[in-house]
């Protein structure tokens, strides 16, 4: 089964959200579509997984709450996409992972 990401758009690349430069933010991913019937989540990591020679993001402490990780995501530079990988592990043992992008870009009302 899929999970579920609320608020992020897709492209031929997967799936991608946008972020002000100024920005710090909690940034999640539902995985309750893909638990299967009474696993749970037990461990959860965020991660930049690719690496910018102009400045990378700062990637906070995991946070899990009912099938839903998220983690505060600030930095990064205008105009460059990054990669971030969320790791789980459930307690039954099942390890999976999910990448997704952030689109670093000046944002106005």
């Amino acid at each position: 089964m899929p999970i579920s990401q609320t608020g992020y758009s897709k492209d031929i690349q997967g799936s991608y959200i946008t972020k002000d430069p100024a920005a710090s933010l909690a940034y999640s991913v539902d995985w309750s579509d893909w638990l299967p019937g009474s696993d749970t989540l037990s461990t959860s990591t965020f991660s930049q997984e690719s690496v910018h020679t102009t400045a990378n993001l700062t990637v906070g402490t995991a946070a899990t709450v009912t099938g839903v990780t998220s983690s505060t995501i600030s930095g990064g530079a205008e105009g460059q996409v990054y990669t971030v990988v969320n790791t789980v592990t459930t307690t039954n043992g099942l390890t999976d992972a999910r990448r997704f992008k952030i689109r670093v870009e000046k944002r106005y009302t």
